[in-house]
């Protein structure tokens, strides 16, 4: 099997996408593809990480359009394409699926979000706005996601002995020469002791010395070395969740849009202290008193948020999932990335006339509502499939004795009025009945939603004389 890469490293658009392309690289090379690296590497650190990765990669020059990349894909015998790239249009699916090539698209929030075979979001942060259902066959991402090159796992497996060392690393080429500003900051926290600024600038590095400071060029090698140092200040991008990883406590700033998501989500969970967004406006003293706290008493970002290092491994197995969709009616168990598909339908007006509640669902209480349902063993909830797309979703809510399960189901938009309501119900049934000891099953169906009546009628549920537990409603079960 072989995989392209696309992914951009310049100065102007930094090294972050690299970097998470590299760590994918490192698993799926140990899983037996064949790789084939496209794109711009014009940043000097990224020569750099691509010497130190190690990889014997094929590495050609990236195309135009979405057509070209398409072509080239084919032309090089591609059966995955793996993006990692904001500027790639959302037609770019389709031209792969013409040659048969699946899709593998890495998105940060609304960046770089496009339809595709498997979409990926490989931060803490993400699913925090519903995304939309452009017909991606399967959508994941969270803290599990997160790439780390092997580098990086060494280092956190390695013991380290504190320096007292603290680092400014404003990602690996600083486009918006920020790390002037957070030397002030340092400064003006009061900081006195050992600091390395990461910088290939020379009048950066210049003023670094002048202030007592040791600058250093950006490497592989500064990032290995992370875990020496008591405290990092650091940009909200990529390299943010490699210092998480590593443990070490950190304070942030958003250096632009794209990074919001990632600054809320390290900041809201407490893993790093906030200094604030450049392009809403910066606060030098404010950020001088964040920083001296956060120095004074540093906080371990494990005690509040834990990655893995198995995402790189997670995403290569994402593209088998892409490359091995089957036709036909398929269940399986729902994931993370399940949860704006399941907003979507939950909210649905149709859906919710005949729901208990029937009032609309916040997007922060489905959330919060979605994670609970997946982490309580007590709860099943599957996602049915045909022919590759999501058609609909099936809840069992199991009573504590786990002999008697609640089943709700919504079929898909798409798949209504089509008669498939009891062949997806069934197979979730099945599912389900699979992997646990034939539970009684109960659906309370609202009096008058006929079309409900004759779907569970004709998966063998019948009426029950017992009440149902909400008024207005009728009890139907399945031994």
């Amino acid at each position: 099997m072989r995989a392209v890469l696309r992914c951009d490293a310049t100065s102007g658009g930094g090294v972050g996408h690299l970097g998470r392309v590299l760590a994918v690289a490192e698993a799926a090379t140990e899983a037996g593809w064949d790789l084939v690296l496209c794109g711009e590497f014009s940043a000097p650190v990224a020569r750099r990480m691509l010497e130190a990765s190690g990889l014997d990669l094929l590495t050609v020059p990236a195309p135009g359009p979405e057509e070209d990349l398409a072509a080239l894909a084919h032309e090089l015998g591609a059966d995955v394409l793996h993006a990692d790239h904001y500027g790639l249009g959302p037609q770019l699916r389709e031209g792969l699926a013409e040659r048969s090539i699946r899709l593998c698209s890495i998105e940060d929030d609304a960046f770089g979000r496009r339809p595709a075979d498997v979409a990926i979001e490989p931060t803490p942060a993400a699913f925090a706005t519903p995304r939309p259902d452009d017909g991606t066959f399967r959508v994941f991402g969270g803290a599990d996601w997160v790439p780390l090159r092997r580098d990086i796992l060494d280092a956190i497996a390695r013991p380290a002995e504190q320096t007292g060392l603290v680092v400014v690393m404003i990602g690996g080429t600083d486009p918006f020469g920020l790390t002037p500003w957070c030397l002030d900051v340092l400064a003006a926290a009061g900081h006195r002791g050992p600091t390395r600024v990461v910088t290939g600038d020379p009048i950066v590095a210049r003023k670094a010395r002048d202030a007592g400071a040791e600058p250093v060029s950006p490497s592989p090698r500064v990032v290995r070395e992370l875990p020496t140092a008591n405290f990092v200040v650091a940009a909200a991008g990529t390299s943010l969740w490699e210092i998480v990883a590593m443990d070490v406590p950190c304070a942030t700033v958003a250096v632009t849009e794209n990074q919001d998501t990632n600054y809320d989500y390290a900041v809201g969970s407490g893993a790093a202290t906030g200094l604030g967004r450049r392009h809403r406006g910066l606060d030098r003293e404010a950020a001088a008193d964040a920083l001296r706290e956060a120095i004074a008493d540093p906080v371990r970002p494990s005690t509040r948020l834990r990655i893995d290092g198995q995402g790189s491994r997670r995403i290569v197995d994402a593209w088998g999932i892409a490359a091995g969709q089957r036709t036909g009616v398929q269940a399986r168990g729902a994931v993370g990335g399940d949860v704006s598909l399941v907003y979507d339908w939950r909210n649905a007006p149709e859906v919710r006339g005949v729901s208990r509640t029937g009032a609309e669902i916040p997007w922060e209480h489905h959330r919060r509502w979605f994670d609970g349902v997946l982490a309580d063993p007590r709860r099943e909830l599957v996602i049915v499939e045909l022919d590759g797309a999501p058609a609909a979703v099936v809840r069992f809510d199991f009573e504590p004795d786990m002999e008697e399960a609640e089943v709700s189901v919504v079929v898909g938009p798409r798949f209504r009025g089509r008669g498939l309501a009891a062949t997806l119900l069934s197979s979730a049934i099945g599912l389900v009945r699979g992997e646990r000891d034939r539970p009684r099953l109960v659906a309370e169906i609202r009096r008058g939603n006929e079309a409900s009546r004759s779907l569970f009628s004709r998966v063998g549920f019948v009426l029950d004389e017992r009440p149902a537990s909400t008024e207005g409603f009728e009890r139907w079960v399945a031994g």
